[in-house]
């Protein structure tokens, strides 16, 4: 099987099969600056938009599952269960992940897990501090 992974600020399934991607991070690196907030605010991440296309799939129904991982391989957020599709031959899918709000636990790695029949495909994006501190 053959993923792909894109990161943006905003990803949009049109009526016509495309996707309109905004903001796209083509090496799946966030910059942020540190915002002056109160201590008990966490830094979050208004939205962040991740598009899984997966292709060379056989034939049959597969189940989809996605869960992101955060630094410490903990599951951030809530599990997604995208369920169980069929996949005609020759043919490929994509699922577009919208997340408002995602909260950061510093300047650091993450992952997108993209489980397909239990098998994970792993889809890693970094968060890094935009003045290099």
């Amino acid at each position: 099987m053959k993923t792909v992974f894109l990161i943006a600020d905003e990803i949009r399934a049109e009526t016509n099969g495309k996707q309109t991607v905004l903001g796209l991070y083509p090496d799946h690196t966030l910059l942020i600056e540190d915002a002056p907030a109160p201590s008990d605010v966490p830094q979050a991440i208004n939205r962040l938009s991740i598009l899984i296309n997966i292709s060379d799939v056989p034939e049959g129904e597969h189940e989809f599952k996605g869960r992101i991982l955060d630094p410490s391989g903990n599951v951030s957020g809530n599990p997604l269960d995208f369920g169980k599709l069929s996949v005609a031959k020759g043919t490929s899918r994509s699922f577009i992940v919208g997340l408002q709000n995602f909260v950061l636990s510093g300047k650091v790695t993450y992952q997108f897990n993209l489980e397909i029949d239990g098998e994970s495909y792993p889809c890693p994006f970094y968060i890094v501090d935009r003045s290099g501190d």
